[in-house]
């Protein structure tokens, strides 16, 4: 429950500071929730990261209309990039995603047993290896990016289980 609660307040600190950037730039009135390449760049980045959490944030983000959506994740993207750059000190910027592949987690632990104790209930979700500062991070969240585990800043102590195998059509 803490976790979640850590990551519901690194999103909410990540849309205030884009918000206080003055990115503001159009009203997004009804519009569905923007997945994918979201600015229109013909890339999936964190550029697109941060403008989905701000639309989460309910904030204005200029995204064009009509833009193809190229990618599925970004939600749990976002949220994992927000975590990794509050925890590094670095502009989001500058995280590349390596590697992204929806699973299905054997429990909402997603593989990291820090107490030792899990409900056995399957957990469909991301595993999103990123690049940053030299090193890969290994992120594993559930399909929205709700829940947030990296498993190079958990307790040393834990058993961290390697990710499960890709599992098409997990998120959706």
């Amino acid at each position: 429950m803490h976790k979640l609660l850590i990551a519901l307040a690194l999103v909410a600190v990540t849309s205030f500071a884009l918000g206080s950037a003055g990115l503001m730039i159009a009203s997004e009135g009804d519009r569905p929730p923007p997945v994918g390449d979201v600015n229109c760049d013909s890339s999936v980045d964190p550029i697109d990261a941060l403008m989905i959490l701000r639309f989460d944030a309910g904030l204005d983000t200029g995204i064009p209309q009509g833009c193809p959506a190229i990618g599925d994740g970004m939600h749990a993207v976002a949220s994992a990039i927000g975590d990794l750059a509050i925890r590094l000190g670095v502009a989001p910027k500058s995280i590349a995603v390596l590697q992204i592949r929806q699973v299905e987690w054997p429990d909402p632990c997603l593989g990291v047993y820090e107490d030792g104790l899990c409900l056995a209930i399957p957990v469909s979700g991301y595993w999103i290896l990123f690049g940053a500062a030299g090193e890969d991070y290994d992120y594993r969240t559930d399909c929205f990016g709700e829940v947030i585990i990296a498993t190079d800043f958990a307790d040393p102590n834990a058993e961290v289980s390697p990710p499960p195998e890709e599992s098409p059509g997990a998120c959706g």
